[in-house]
């Protein structure tokens, strides 16, 4: 038997539980999915929030999210720094697998139903792009649910783009990231973002985001 829902939300990183949060807080029925058994692994970015941001967001984050404010960005090149610190150059650390996991209960406790573990493999669609069925893959097997909006939140390699002929050339528009967490580090800057550009790393930069005073993402 299909599930029937107003709202199918695929993909829960920030953008897919918040949309999902805001559907279900204005009455939607919503369904979110994701084929991860665990919300927000594996990390796929710095884990750094610009604090000029905050203002902009429909819900605050809670304090303990938060757990280590670097007060400035240092930016070097060609030999050269410039610090630049204030309220536009602040930046929060988060541990994404929480934070991503506390978007996602959210969403939950907003009215949304998550899904995890749950994969969308097809989808039925009428010739102006809707989305009339989707089929999703679960540990008991494959499932529809009927949809009246679907919400394609799954990323760059997305899914429902893919299932609705779309395609991306992810060499003109997406980046690249190579990204690891480093500990017992003796940081000489453990409070500053440091960016650095060169021709060591033509057309990208390279970046330390400290955690703590011996943890990075590098």
């Amino acid at each position: 038997m299909a599930l029937n829902c107003d709202v199918l939300v695929v993909g829960a990183g920030p953008a897919g539980s918040s949309a999902a949060r805001a559907a279900a807080e204005a009455g939607a029925h919503t369904i979110l999915i994701d084929k991860k058994k665990e919300i927000g692994v594996p990390v796929q970015c710095g884990e750094g929030f610009g604090s000029y941001l905050f203002p902009f967001l429909p819900f605050k984050i809670p304090q303990e999210l938060l757990i280590w404010k670097l007060n400035e960005i240092s930016l070097w090149a060609d030999g050269i720094t410039i610090a630049r610190t204030g309220s536009l150059w602040t930046t929060y650390m988060v541990n994404r697998n929480d934070f991503d996991t506390w978007l996602a209960k959210m969403a939950e406790n907003r009215g949304a139903q998550l899904l995890t573990n749950t994969e969308l493999i097809n989808v039925e669609v009428k010739n102006d792009y809707t989305v009339t069925e989707a089929t999703v893959k679960t540990p008991e097997g494959e499932k529809q649910i009927k949809p009246r909006v679907v919400i394609a939140a799954d990323g760059v390699d997305s899914t429902v783009l893919k299932l609705l002929g779309f395609k991306i050339d992810k060499r003109t528009t997406c980046g690249k990231v190579l990204s690891f967490e480093m500990d017992n580090l003796s940081l000489s800057k453990p409070n500053s973002f440091q960016v650095f550009l060169g021709d060591f790393a033509p057309g990208v930069y390279a970046y330390i985001l400290p955690k703590s005073a011996t943890t990075a993402n590098v």
